[in-house]
């Protein structure tokens, strides 16, 4: 049976997904499923890109699910490709991060990110992997080329895998700096009918993830000066693996 590892997110910090790279020691047979958020305030996003692009090459099975950050490049690319056509200006202000990432990658590692999907399903450890978390209309997970050909109305609905932190009482998404006393995180009501959701996002300065009743949360704020950690499923066992930040690389926690 293939071992599964499930990265937290990464956020440009390259040395650390080496360092966590030789500590997994993955197989050609074994799989790598990066939370989301590979890009942006650390210090190398491309290079982190272009590190699990060139493990793919290799031959190793690197699925990243999509974080909401990844999600921004993607409709960035995309807006350049079709704005520059038509000589428009850009209807998007990116980054100044963003602007270097889209022009340090290759035309392959880019069209790769453009196939990262909303989940990941592990069937075999009845788990799910997001980026965000699971909204309580969620109760069913269409395959993503179907949700890819939705309209922009129907498909917002997934897109909240990407972007979930808290819920109101009634079951709304809470935008970012909106949230009250009386909204609670999503995981804490979460029922576990999609399985165990192993997330990030959210990020949790702490060296051992955040367990829920049906979730845990991978992200260890490795760009905050935190972890970069690996959940690893083998078998009936979990492991975690977690590699110490090198330096604190954004103070810009909630973005």
């Amino acid at each position: 049976m293939a071992r599964y590892f499930i990265i937290g997110d990464i956020h440009g910090t390259l040395e650390e997904l080496r360092e966590l790279w030789e500590a997994m020691s993955p197989t050609k047979d074994d799989v790598v499923i990066p939370v989301g958020d590979l890009i942006d305030k650390g210090p190398d996003s491309v290079g982190v890109v272009r590190f699990l692009y060139g493990k793919v090459v290799e031959g190793y099975t690197v699925t990243p699910v999509e974080g909401n950050h990844d999600n921004k490049l993607r409709r960035y690319r995309r807006h350049v490709r079709l704005f520059e056509e038509q000589e428009k200006p850009i209807p998007m202000n990116p980054s100044e991060d963003m602007h270097r990432t889209h022009a340090g990658l290759t035309r392959e590692e880019g069209e790769w990110m453009d196939t990262f999907p909303f989940y990941v399903l592990i069937p075999e450890h009845n788990a799910l992997v997001v980026h965000g978390g699971v909204m309580p209309n969620v109760d069913f997970l269409p395959p993503m080329e179907d949700i890819r050909s939705y309209s922009n109305r129907k498909r917002q609905k997934y897109e909240t895998l990407l972007r979930t932190r808290h819920v109101t009482p009634e079951g709304e998404f809470v935008k970012l700096g909106r949230r009250t006393d009386r909204d609670p995180f999503w995981a804490e009501v979460y029922d576990g009918r999609l399985g165990h959701v192993y997330f990030g996002h959210q990020p949790f300065r702490q060296e051992t993830p955040k367990e829920y009743p049906h979730a845990t949360g991978i992200d260890l704020a490795a760009c905050f000066g935190g972890w970069l950690a690996a959940v690893v499923l083998d078998g009936d066992r979990r492991d975690v693996i977690v590699v110490k930040a090198h330096d604190t690389y954004s103070d810009s926690y909630w973005e």
